[in-house]
C-alpha cells in the first residue's frame, strides 16, 4: 500500500513538472488536459473558459478514442451561471459520482448528456485573483466513485494553472516595456511569483507529504487491527476482536455489530463500548423506519455517517433508537459475508456531536470488508468442523447399527429377535425402558419383549387397551409415521394415552412402527422415564432403521420356520416311503420265493402226468393182451398161468396209478393254498404300495411348496438388498449390516439348495418308483 503512495506521489509530481515547462496559454492548456486525464485514467479532461474574451467556450481538450469531441464548442448554460458561478469563483471544487443523484437542472443535464457524461469532477482555474475557467474531468463509460485524493490532484494542479497562467501574463507584459525601469520593475515582480510558487509547491509538497505520513499511520492502524481479527477462527471471537480494534483506533465511545442476517436479526451481537455508556450487547432493536429507508442502501454497500444525528435527515423513530444507545454522531458501515448482508458495523460518539474524518471512514469501510472476509473463513472453517463430527457421528451410528443388527441377525427365531431388539436398543440410546408393543391379531395390545433399567417398572406380558390411540395414531403407523415427544405434557396427546403413559413413568418417548410382511406387526418404543428428552435426529434416524431390521429379520424367521415345518414333514414322508419300499422289495422277494416253489411243484405234476400216462399206456397194452387172451381163451390150458400173471400186472398197475392219483390232489391242493395266500399277502403289499404311491405325491406337493418359499425367500433377500442400498445412499450406516445380509442370505442360499438337491433325490425315486 504504501509503495502504491509512493508510485501516485511521483506521477502527480510529475505531472506539475510537466506543466511546469510550458510556457504560453495554449501550451500550458493543452499540457495540462493531457497529463491529466492519463493520471486519472478517465474518459475526457477539458478546460471550459469563463473569462470575458472566450466565455462559454471549450478552450482544451484531451479525449479518449470512442467519446465524443468538445474542443472549440460554445456552451451557454444560464442555469449554471446562475447557480455555480459564484461558488467556482471562491474556489469551490465539486465530485458528481452519478450526475442524475444529484437534482440537477434539466438543462445542465442536457448539456452533460451532450457530451456522454455520467460522473465529473470540477475545479475552478483562478488567475490573479479572476475566475478563468474550470478545469473538468469526465467519466463516460459509467458511473465512478471519486478518491479523495484524486480531487486533491485536479484542485492542486487548477490552481497551479492558474498561477502560470497569470505568470504567462506577467512575463507577456514585460516583453515591451517602453522604460528600462518597468522592466527591472518587472523582473523583481516576477521573481517574487516565482519565489512565492516555489513557496506553494514546497508547501504543496509538505502537505502531500503530511497526507502520506497520515495514510502510513492509518496503514498501520488497519493492519494491527486486520491482524487481531484474522488471529480469530470463529465467529463470536471475530466480531469481538473488531468492535475492540476499531474503537481502539477511533478513540470513540461505542463500537458495536448490528446483526441482519436471518438468524438474529436486528440484534446486537458484539459491542465494545467505554465505562460510563449504557452497555447494549444482546438487545434487539425493531426499527421499522430503519428497514423501509436505508435496508437496500446497505445492502449496496452503502456508508453512512452523521457528524450531528439532530441535524440529519433520520427519521424521528430512529432518532429515538439511537437515543437509547446514548448516541450524538454515529458512523455505520455495512458488513458483506458471501455476498449477502451480515450486519452494519457502527461506531458511535455519545459524550458530543464528531466531524467524521475521510480517513476514518475509509479505514472503517477497509475494516468491515476485512471482518466478511474473516467472516467468510470462519464458515468455512466451521463448516469443515461440523463435517467431520458429521463423518465421527455418522461412523460411532454406523458402528452402533452394525452392532445392534449382528446381535439381531443371530437370532433365528422371534421371541429371540425381539429380546435381542430392545436390549441393543436400549443399550445403545441409553435410555430408562424399551419396549415392543405387539399390534398382530394373535396378542393385540400386548408389550411381547421389554428391558427396562433398574428401579422403574416392567411391563413385559401387560395388555394396554387404549382406543384413544387406536383412533388418533395406528392408521399413521401403519403408513410409517415415526413419532418422538421430548415431553409427553406438551405433545398435545389425549388425556387416556397419556394415562397410559404415566401408569409407565415416562416422560418422554419415542416411537417408530415395526413392518412385518407389509403389515404392521407391533410399534418399538424407547421410554425416558427419569427426565424429558430431546431426542437427536441420529436417534430417531438409527432407531428407525433399527425397526425396519428388526421387520425383515422377523419376516425372515417366518419363512425359516415354515421351511423347517416343510422340511420336517417331508423327511417324514420320505421315511415312511423308504420303509414301504422295503416292504414292497420283501413282498416282491416272497412272490419270487411262491412262483419258485410253484415252478417245482408244476415240475412234479408233470412228472407225475408223465407216469400216469406211461402207467396209462402199458395198462392199455396189457388191456389189448388180455383182450387177445380171452380171444384165445379156448387154446391150450397151459396158458392160463399167463392170464394171471398178467391180470396181477394190471392190477399191481392199477394201483400205482392210484397212489400216483393220491399223490396229485395234494400237490393242487398245496398249489390253491399257497396261491391264495400269496394272493392275498400281493394284494396287500399292493395296497401298501399304492398309499405310498400317494405319499409322494404329499411329498411333492411339500416340495411344490418349499420351492415357492425358496422363491419368497429369494425375494425377501432381494428387499433385503434393495433396502439396505437406499440406507447405503442417505447413509453411511449400513456397510457392515450389508455384508452381514449378504453373509446370511448366502447361507440360506446354501441350505435351500442343499433341500432343493434332497427333494430332486425325492422326485426321481419318485419316479422310479
Amino acid at each position: 500500500m504504501q509503495e502504491n503512495r509512493n508510485r501516485n506521489y511521483r506521477l502527480f509530481t510529475n505531472v506539475i513538472n510537466q506543466i511546469n515547462t510550458e510556457v504560453g496559454q495554449a501550451d500550458i492548456l493543452n499540457t495540462t488536459v493531457d497529463e491529466l486525464r492519463h493520471l486519472l485514467m478517465c474518459d475526457r479532461v477539458l478546460v471550459y473558459s469563463l473569462n470575458q474574451d472566450s466565455y462559454g467556450w471549450v478552450i482544451a481538450e484531451s479525449v479518449a478514442a470512442g467519446w465524443s469531441k468538445a474542443l472549440g464548442k460554445t456552451i451557454d448554460d444560464p442555469c449554471f451561471a446562475a447557480r455555480y458561478i459564484e461558488k467556482y469563483s471562491d474556489g469551490c471544487s465539486r465530485a458528481w459520482d452519478n450526475v442524475y443523484d444529484k437534482n440537477e437542472t434539466t438543462c445542465y443535464l442536457e448539456q452533460l448528456e451532450a457530451f456522454e457524461v455520467k460522473a465529473n469532477l470540477v475545479a475552478p482555474i483562478i488567475s490573479d485573483g479572476q475566475l478563468f475557467g474550470l478545469l473538468i474531468a469526465h467519466q463516460c463509460s459509467g458511473t465512478r466513485n471519486w478518491q479523495e485524493q484524486e480531487m486533491n490532484w485536479i484542485t492542486e494542479i487548477a490552481n497551479q494553472v492558474g498561477t502560470m497562467l497569470k505568470e504567462d501574463a506577467t512575463i507577456v507584459a514585460y516583453i515591451e516595456p517602453e522604460e528600462p525601469q518597468q522592466l527591472d520593475d518587472a523582473q523583481k515582480q516576477m521573481q517574487v511569483d516565482l519565489d512565492q510558487t516555489q513557496k506553494q509547491i514546497q508547501a504543496d509538497l509538505d502537505d502531500a507529504q503530511k497526507q502520506i505520513e497520515e495514510q502510513m499511520m492509518w496503514t498501520k492502524y488497519l493492519t494491527d487491527a486486520i491482524q487481531q481479527i484474522r488471529q480469530s477462527l470463529h465467529t463470536e471471537d471475530i466480531l469481538k476482536s473488531s468492535v475492540r480494534e476499531v474503537r481502539r483506533i477511533l478513540n470513540c465511545d461505542r463500537v458495536l455489530v448490528y446483526s441482519l442476517n436471518p438468524n438474529n436479526y436486528g440484534m446486537i451481537v458484539a459491542e465494545s463500548v467505554a465505562d460510563a455508556w449504557t452497555k447494549a450487547e444482546g438487545r434487539v432493536i425493531k426499527d421499522p423506519c430503519f428497514e423501509a429507508r436505508y435496508l437496500e442502501q446497505y445492502r449496496d454497500g452503502r456508508v453512512r455517517f452523521w457528524n450531528n444525528i439532530y441535524e440529519s435527515e433520520l427519521t424521528q423513530c430512529h432518532i429515538e433508537e439511537l437515543e437509547q444507545l446514548e448516541v450524538k454522531a454515529n458512523l455505520l458501515i455495512p458488513i458483506i459475508n458471501e455476498g449477502k448482508l451480515f450486519g452494519l458495523l457502527g461506531a458511535y460518539q455519545c459524550s458530543a456531536p464528531r466531524e467524521w474524518q475521510q480517513p476514518e471512514i475509509l479505514c472503517l469501510t477497509q475494516i468491515a470488508t476485512q471482518v466478511g472476509f474473516a467472516l467468510d473463513n470462519a464458515q468455512l472453517l466451521a463448516d469443515a468442523q461440523r463435517l467431520r463430527q458429521q463423518a465421527e457421528e455418522e461412523r460411532r451410528w454406523s458402528e452402533y447399527f452394525s452392532d445392534a443388527i449382528q446381535e439381531i441377525r443371530q437370532s433365528i427365531k422371534t421371541e429371540d429377535i425381539l429380546k435381542s431388539s430392545v436390549r441393543e436398543v436400549r443399550r445403545i440410546l441409553n435410555c430408562d425402558r424399551v419396549v415392543v408393543y405387539s399390534l398382530n391379531q394373535d396378542k393385540y395390545g400386548m408389550i411381547v419383549a421389554e428391558s427396562v433399567a433398574r428401579g422403574w417398572t416392567k411391563t413385559e406380558g401387560r395388555i394396554i387397551k387404549d382406543p384413544c390411540f387406536e383412533a388418533r395414531y395406528l392408521d399413521q403407523y401403519r403408513d410409517g409415521r415415526v413419532r418422538a415427544w421430548s415431553n409427553i405434557y406438551e405433545a398435545g396427546m389425549s388425556r387416556c394415552y397419556m394415562e397410559q403413559l404415566e401408569k409407565l413413568e415416562v416422560k418422554a418417548n419415542l416411537v417408530t412402527p415395526i413392518i412385518k410382511g407389509e403389515q404392521l406387526f407391533g410399534l418399538l418404543v424407547a421410554h425416558q422415564c427419569s427426565d424429558t428428552r430431546k431426542w437427536q435426529q441420529p436417534e430417531i434416524l438409527w432407531l428407525t432403521q433399527i425397526a425396519m431390521q428388526v421387520g425383515l429379520a422377523l419376516d425372515n424367521a417366518k419363512l425359516l420356520e415354515q421351511l423347517e415345518q416343510s422340511t420336517k414333514g417331508t423327511q417324514e414322508i420320505l421315511e415312511r416311503a423308504v420303509n414301504n419300499s422295503s416292504n414292497i422289495q420283501g413282498t416282491v422277494q416272497n412272490v419270487a420265493v411262491v412262483l419258485d416253489n410253484f415252478s417245482h411243484s408244476c415240475q412234479k405234476l408233470s412228472e407225475t402226468v408223465k407216469t400216469i400216462k406211461d402207467l396209462s399206456k402199458q395198462m392199455a397194452q396189457q388191456s389189448m393182451s388180455i383182450t387177445r387172451a380171452v380171444n384165445l381163451s379156448q387154446i391150450e390150458r397151459g396158458h392160463q398161468n399167463s392170464i394171471t400173471d398178467l391180470s396181477d400186472s394190471i392190477f399191481s398197475l392199477m394201483q400205482e396209478l392210484f397212489e400216483a392219483t393220491g399223490k396229485i390232489d395234494p400237490l393242487f391242493d398245496n398249489l390253491k393254498t399257497e396261491t391264495r395266500e400269496k394272493t392275498i399277502s400281493l394284494e396287500s403289499e399292493t395296497q401298501q404300495l399304492v398309499s405310498g404311491m400317494e405319499e409322494f405325491k404329499t411329498a411333492r406337493q411339500k416340495l411344490d411348496l418349499v420351492v415357492t418359499l425358496n422363491q419368497e425367500m429369494s425375494n425377501l433377500m432381494e428387499n433385503i438388498s434393495h433396502s439396505l442400498e437406499t440406507q447405503i445412499q442417505s447413509s453411511t450406516f449400513t456397510e457392515n449390516s450389508v455384508q452381514e445380509v449378504a453373509s446370511i442370505a448366502e447361507r440360506i442360499s446354501k441350505q435351500s439348495m442343499a433341500i432343493t438337491q434332497s427333494f430332486n433325490q425325492l422326485v426321481g425315486l419318485e419316479q422310479k418308483l
